[in-house]
């Protein structure tokens, strides 16, 4: 009976009570909400990827590159070592019995619940030293300290559990930002100096508002290395180790190797700490990221040999009003490339 005298006797309201409801709150504001998919089908257009394809078209023809080992893709992911002992646990038992996980799980010592692990790597097959991070007050080299049988402490860098010339960097909280991204542009640029020092290189990253650095892009660039930053939310289909070849094999062997680490750790009756995590990066890395692996990646999302038509309409209209038109994007490219130089 309240609510109908508000209403003017009915219970649904009329077409102006949000505007009168706002009116009177003025501290509230509308805005849009979008949804993932939407965000891809923006940017998904046909003339969005081919623009994308016509800029490594150009790549490749002036700066030469020639060999699968001058293309290369970084990318990120998250670790979360708990979530991946409980994930392992709900498959077996199904769900049962998982109000204590403690009974099974050991204790996950500060730090050592998630990071953020880099990758990068290249066409033929090659992959970057690592570059992870992880949780930490002081930015900076992450380091342990370790007590000897004699009692006395040392402190070993967390990154010489991975592979040669990685860099473990703390950060609070261990995600990747601007500041993230500019040590791991010098970390990749010492590397790309080494290895063929007289050639170009392309490097392919997630458009995402982090890698717009103004310090890390032209420190690649002195290392000759040209950056080319995929259309945002296009991943799924462009970034070679976003796909069921690269990251599709390294997550599931994380989890493997976290379940069998936790399980030794509970029955010695140790932690789960930051080196047990770096050590079950680099196994599932060593493990996933394989030439074969890689090499098909790549070939998968059609930056090595470079190849559009790899790129479906059924992916472009992924999430999207209305289908797309069956496109011809290697024509598409071929006509955007005069505009892209310009």
């Amino acid at each position: 009976a309240a609510a109908r005298k508000l209403f003017g006797g009915t219970l649904n309201p009329g077409r102006s009570w949000v505007k009168c409801f706002l009116s009177r709150h003025p501290e509230l504001r509308r805005y849009r909400a979008g949804t993932r998919e939407e965000g891809r089908a923006r940017n998904g257009r046909p003339e969005v990827v081919a623009s994308w394809v016509s800029i490594l078209t150009l790549l490749y023809r002036d700066y030469r590159v020639t060999s699968p080992r001058q293309v290369w893709n970084m990318d990120e992911t998250h670790v979360q070592a708990r979530t991946s002992a409980m994930s392992g646990r709900e498959g077996i038992l199904g769900g049962v019995g998982m109000v204590k996980p403690e009974i099974s799980l050991p204790a996950f010592a500060s730090g050592a619940g998630a990071c953020t692990a880099v990758f990068c790597v290249s066409a033929a097959g090659v992959v970057a030293p690592h570059f992870i991070v992880v949780d930490g007050q002081t930015p900076g080299h992450a380091y342990v300290s370790e007590t000897e049988a004699d009692g006395s402490r040392t402190e070993q860098a967390l990154s010489s559990y991975l592979n040669d010339g990685a860099v473990v960097w703390r950060r609070s909280p261990p995600g990747f930002d601007e500041a993230v991204f500019d040590v791991c542009a010098s970390t990749f640029a010492k590397f790309a100096r080494s290895y063929f020092l007289d050639e170009d290189k392309i490097l392919s990253l997630d458009g995402a508002k982090v890698h717009l650095s103004s310090t890390g892009l032209p420190t690649l660039l002195k290392a000759r290395v040209h950056v080319v930053a995929e259309p945002s939310k296009m991943s799924h289909i462009l970034q070679a180790l976003d796909n069921p070849s690269a990251f599709g094999r390294y997550q599931p062997r994380v989890w493997r190797r976290v379940r069998e680490i936790a399980l030794e750790c509970r029955e010695a009756g140790r932690p789960f700490n930051t080196p047990e995590l770096m050590r079950c990066i680099a196994r599932a890395a060593s493990e996933a990221l394989t030439v074969d692996a890689l090499t098909t990646a790549f070939r998968r999302v059609g930056m090595w040999p470079l190849d559009p038509t790899v790129v479906s309409a059924a992916e472009l209209s992924k999430g999207a009003d209305a289908t797309v038109q069956d496109v011809d994007l290697a024509k598409l490219t071929q006509r955007l490339i005069p505009r892209v130089r310009k």
